[in-house]
């Protein structure tokens, strides 16, 4: 799975949603494999960083932070607790777009 696969993956999530593509930055996270980095004074999302070298499942990283990136785009949310709201949409985004005819950007 390669880098532009990932981006191109993404891409195509952000569009199905009707969210705005940020930059995808392929870089070591903190504490976790992949982050979505925002303004936390105006709550606009910047960037999505990927850590290659932690993650395990590309596909579901990405799904993850669509979903952060999502709370913060449609209800303003800052999106980083992982509270009820956020499992709601991340398990709605997972059963919508895991395995499905989007994935066949990754392995293809």
């Amino acid at each position: 799975m390669t880098n532009l696969q990932i981006t191109s993956y993404y891409k195509a999530l952000c569009a199905d949603l009707g969210l705005t593509p940020l930059p995808v930055k392929f870089e070591r996270v903190g504490k976790g494999g992949a982050c979505v980095t925002f303004n936390p004074k105006t709550g606009k999302a910047l960037s999505m960083s990927l850590d290659m070298k932690r993650l395990t499942d590309p596909e579901y990283a990405v799904i993850h932070e669509v979903a952060h990136q999502y709370l913060l785009e449609k209800s303003g949310d800052s999106a980083l607790r992982h509270n009820a709201k956020f499992r709601k949409i991340e398990c709605k985004f997972m059963e919508t777009y895991m395995y499905s005819k989007f994935s066949n950007l990754l392995f293809n």
